[in-house]
């Protein structure tokens, strides 16, 4: 990339925060998995309930987060070339 662009900027920045939401939406589905997997004896039986809401809520950015990011980065790499 031999000079600035905002259009390169802006792609950039789209693909470092859909990738970062990515990230931190898949350490969350982690957390969840683990906490609906093995249980915490001081929950309450709710628990459950919050446990699956926040594994579908993570399902869903993580789906809607990639293809966002994977349309942003090619359209990056194909104007660097």
């Amino acid at each position: 990339m031999n000079r600035f662009s905002f259009k390169h900027l802006y792609l950039y920045v789209i693909c470092a925060v859909t990738l970062l939401i990515g990230i931190f939406s898949v350490f969350g589905l982690t957390q969840h998995i683990v906490n609906l997997a093995f249980p915490d004896a001081s929950q309450p039986p709710t628990g459950n309930l919050y446990e699956q809401r926040g594994i579908v809520q993570n399902l869903v950015q993580i789906a809607v987060v990639t293809p966002i990011y994977l349309y942003h980065w090619k359209w990056a790499r194909r104007s660097d070339a």
